[in-house]
């Protein structure tokens, strides 16, 4: 059974992440997997290749491209595809008309992120591409309501997955006291660290003043902050005014994330909205406690004093104090980095993640969509929750 994975592009993103777990654990036995990506490829590109999973990149150069949506339908056409899976609003525009032209047996979607202030026009898009998909995919109960209460999708064929990550990458090559070295942390320090694009998403400024919050106690804590976006420039400006010059490092776009996490003693999630995050995961996989706010998916992800500690959304002084708080309780730190390890085997493995869409895909090939089961806690197929 043929699977084309159609997404934007192969940037270091959440998304993008987990079409490269999905492409590289199908069982092989049963499916072939592809993937294609509108625009670019991006640094996971190499990776995916690595793999030997075959990958398309169409070039588109704009919204409303034309030749890429052509390329799109021949290749869904020439490929003889079962299964078209579009990942977000990009790849379902072109994805879904693609697949009716191309003839595939069925299109699925998956929204990875809550919507918020969604356009008349999106919301249209959507429900005619609605008329044509076989099932939807919300990777959190968060995500699938918002999506619903915009009367973006309508629950019927609406199910929850949870996403799920493969851990092996995470400890391959790891030097933790190698990389602090590298970093210039010294041994009476402990590392925050985040991972996220900057943007008004992820909410960095709200992590600043937390850091300006627990450098005024003393506390013996260096922040680090690893990603790139268009608030780069102001952030950095706005660490000088607070002083946090030796208290907040800005590390850029990195691909060591794993051993960053490695090297890390608290994982912190500043983000004002979530789906459910993939950094949050690797971080549970990692066995980091974590400290992350309580939007999207993420309280279905951590309960709060027993693998995480949850603080709400833009709420800076409740951030500082909970890092302040692990920061003083070494047993803490270690108690909630194993449970975080616990939960993440339990609920949010790659595998896991995977084998409940690919049940999806043959409820959706044999037009029963409708049957499909929502939640974590089993291995059957995934089903509705209402």
């Amino acid at each position: 059974m043929k699977v084309l994975h159609i997404i934007a592009s192969l940037e270091a993103g959440g998304a993008e992440r987990l079409v490269l777990e999905y492409a590289s654990h199908h069982d092989r036995s049963r499916y072939e997997p592809e993937v294609c990506c509108l625009s670019d490829g991006g640094p996971l590109l190499d990776e995916l290749l690595g793999l030997g999973i075959r990958a398309h990149v169409l070039g588109r150069a704009e919204r409303f491209d034309f030749g890429a949506f052509a390329a799109l339908v021949r290749l869904i056409a020439r490929g003889g595809y079962d299964v078209v899976h579009n990942h977000n609003a990009t790849a379902m525009t072109l994805g879904v008309p693609a697949a009716i032209l191309g003839g595939a047996r069925a299109v699925v979607r998956t929204e990875h992120n809550v919507l918020r202030d969604p356009s008349v026009t999106r919301r249209l898009i959507s429900r005619l591409a609605v008329l044509r998909e076989n099932a939807q995919i919300a990777v959190s109960n968060a995500v699938r309501q918002s999506h619903i209460e915009a009367g973006r999708i309508p629950g019927r064929r609406f199910v929850v997955i949870e996403n799920g990550i493969d851990d092996a990458r995470l400890g391959r090559g790891c030097d933790r006291a190698a990389t602090r070295e590298r970093l210039g942390v010294a041994n009476d320090r402990l590392m925050c660290l985040t991972v996220g694009s900057l943007t008004p998403q992820k909410d960095h400024a709200n992590l600043l003043e937390a850091a300006s919050a627990v450098a005024g106690k003393a506390l013996p804590v260096q922040f680090f902050i690893v990603g790139d976006g268009p608030l780069r420039a102001d952030l950095e400006r706005r660490a000088t005014e607070l002083g946090l010059g030796e208290t907040v490092r800005f590390l850029g776009q990195r691909l060591d994330v794993h051993e960053l996490l490695r090297a890390a003693d608290i994982f912190v999630l500043p983000s004002a909205w979530e789906g459910l995050p993939i950094t949050i995961l690797e971080a549970m996989a990692s066995g980091l406690p974590c400290v992350a706010t309580a939007v999207g998916g993420v309280p279905e992800t951590l309960t709060d004093g027993v693998d995480g500690m949850i603080v709400p959304p833009g709420d800076a002084w409740s951030l500082a104090d909970r890092v302040g708080l692990l920061a003083g309780d070494h047993g803490l730190r270690e108690r909630l980095g194993r449970a975080a390890r616990a939960t993440y085997e339990m609920n949010f493995r790659a595998v896991r993640m995977v084998r409940r869409t690919e049940a999806l895909y043959d409820l959706a090939l044999a037009g029963r969509a409708e049957q499909a089961v929502s939640g974590k806690g089993s291995d059957e197929p995934p089903r509705r929750t209402e």
